[in-house]
């Protein structure tokens, strides 16, 4: 199995992936109904510790700052992504539920609550952040959930970038990794290089991606030559010129609204009085900046194209 290097989703400058100081937290506890509901309306909710309510039959934790909870709950794809944990030595927390897994990571900036979307190794998660009040099912009709990876809070490293949700409603049937046959892997690799590229995946991101779809995701990999191919400096610079121009140009126009809608997909966008507000660390803030950052990022391959 090829060796890669772990990046992180989103990771300040001079940042270590662990073992920083954590803000003083104590885990707070939520009484919830077995529909998994708080059991006082939404702006109302009322934390405990767990002296106060350990003995009641269903309990959720709000999620402590810095971490969200990434939530697999198709059966077999959160044995792919434990297998992924286990076979990398990811430090994290990992509880065992119902139906899949929850994993838990550092998330310095926030990820909101998206729900049913795929991440970039194409496995369907939810993502129940800090920055939002995302509540998450510890004790279920008087059964506690189990911890199988209890890697202790201060120890738990940054998000994978392999974690960030990549996929519009668009990509769907493309690029459905988990249920992809034989004859169309190699194709769809190189595509998705690109893909990966025009959403700011650097090319070490990309390799690392690609590598664990193929090693871990696909039910047929693809034999090691055919996979260094694609992994070359020069297949990443051709499939991500030709994701860029088949996306977001018709013929030499620059399809704007296209742009838009991928930019989008990254973003927590709203207007108010004429002002653009993003979301990020659980408010609405002014920081046009912020779209620059990720529109530099994302799509610094359309200046090469114009540039030609």
């Amino acid at each position: 199995m090829a060796k890669i290097k772990l990046t992180p989703l989103k990771k300040p400058e001079g940042a270590k992936s662990a073992g920083r100081p954590l803000p003083p937290f104590k885990l707070e506890y939520v009484i919830i109904n077995e529909d998994k509901r708080p059991l006082h309306k939404f702006g109302e909710i009322e934390c405990f510790s767990l002296a106060e309510v350990a003995g009641e039959a269903n309990l959720a934790i709000k999620s402590p700052a810095p971490f969200s909870n990434f939530d697999f709950d198709n059966s077999d794809e959160a044995e792919i992504m434990l297998k992924i944990i286990e076979d990398l030595n990811l430090k994290c927390r990992v509880m065992r539920t119902d139906r899949g897994i929850h994993v838990w990571f550092r998330t310095p900036d926030g990820t909101g609550s998206p729900t049913k979307r795929r991440n970039a190794l194409g496995l369907t998660q939810d993502i129940k952040g800090w920055d939002v009040n995302s509540l998450s099912t510890v004790k279920l009709n008087g059964k506690w959930r189990e911890w199988i990876r209890d890697t202790p809070w201060e120890e738990v490293e940054e998000a994978p970038v392999w974690l960030k949700i990549i996929h519009g409603q668009k990509y769907k049937d493309d690029f459905d990794f988990p249920n992809m046959q034989k004859g169309s892997r190699n194709d769809a690799l190189f595509r998705y290089s690109g893909v990966l590229q025009t959403r700011g995946f650097t090319n070490e991101q990309v390799r690392e991606t690609l590598t664990l779809i193929n090693d871990y995701v696909l039910k047929d990999p693809l034999p090691k030559d055919e996979l260094e191919i694609i992994l070359r400096d020069e297949a990443f610079f051709e499939a991500g010129q030709a994701a860029v121009i088949s996306e977001f140009f018709d013929d030499k126009k620059f399809l704007h609204w296209r742009f838009a809608e991928a930019l989008l997909e990254g973003l927590k966008v709203i207007t108010y009085h004429g002002v653009i507000y993003t979301y990020r660390n659980g408010y609405y803030q002014n920081r046009e900046r912020t779209i620059e950052r990720e529109m530099r990022s994302m799509y610094r391959a359309c200046n090469i194209r114009q540039q030609n």
